[in-house]
């Protein structure tokens, strides 16, 4: 290969990354993990309302997350991804654990203006039954 067809192959190859949000991505994958885990503790929360479970929320351990996907979107005129692939989780009550594998995800996650944090975003129905964004904060702080 002649020195610009390796320039060239150099270009298209870093082209392909970026394009694949292999490189330049700015959705940390630990900020992924963390929107599944809150997606799942709110769920899990809910499930042991209707049936009634000890107060203790569970724990939740994500094991694997394996993203096939990443669109980017606006959520309220602010950078967002959507975000959907498979993970392995597993729930910890005191009395059972269940194990999860090969489980899928979509998540939509929200860069807010500053650059500093990422919310979680979800459609909710209003008052008058018409779908709108919500948002919720994302913690951070076990990764800093």
């Amino acid at each position: 290969m002649t020195g610009i067809g390796r320039v060239l192959g150099a270009i298209a190859l870093a082209l392909w990354l970026v394009g694949c949000g292999v490189v330049g991505s700015d959705l940390p994958p630990e900020i992924v993990q963390r929107a599944i885990a809150l997606q799942l503790e709110q769920t899990q929360q809910e499930l042991g309302q209707v049936l009634r479970l000890a107060a203790d929320p569970p724990t939740i351990a994500i094991k694997k997350v394996r993203i096939r996907d990443r669109q980017r979107l606006t959520i309220q005129d602010l950078p967002a991804y959507q975000v959907t692939g498979t993970c392995d989780y597993t729930v910890n009550r005191p009395d059972h654990t269940f194990p999860q594998t090969n489980t899928p995800f979509e998540v939509f996650l929200q860069r807010q203006s500053e650059g500093k944090t990422w919310r979680a975003a979800y459609v909710k129905l209003d008052d008058t039954g018409e779908p709108i964004w919500v948002t919720q904060r994302i913690p951070t702080d076990i990764y800093e």
